[in-house]
C-alpha cells in the first residue's frame, strides 16, 4: 500500500504546505493472520509576512516535520 496527499495554499499574507507519505507492505503467512511493515512521514510548513491579523499572532515561519516506522497485525476471521 503506497500513497501520498500535497497541499499548498496561498491566502493573503500567508502561505502553507502540507505534504504527507505512507508506504507499506503486508504479507498473509496464516489463514486468519497477517503482518505489515511500514514508513509514514508528515511534514506541515507555514509562513506570514506582514500586518498581523485579528487573533494571529504569527510573523515567521513554522515547520513541523516527522517520519516513523509502522509495524501492523491484521487478524482476520
Amino acid at each position: 500500500m503506497t500513497g501520498s496527499q500535497v497541499f499548498y495554499q496561498e491566502y493573503d499574507n500567508f502561505k502553507g504546505s502540507l505534504l504527507e507519505f505512507r508506504a507499506a507492505v503486508h504479507d498473509h503467512p496464516w489463514e486468519h493472520v497477517g503482518i505489515g511493515l511500514g514508513v509514514d512521514s508528515l511534514a506541515v510548513n507555514v509562513e506570514a509576512e506582514g500586518e498581523d491579523w485579528p487573533g494571529i499572532d504569527l510573523k515567521g515561519n513554522v515547520e513541523f516535520n516527522y517520519a516513523g516506522l509502522q509495524l501492523c497485525l491484521r487478524v482476520f476471521y
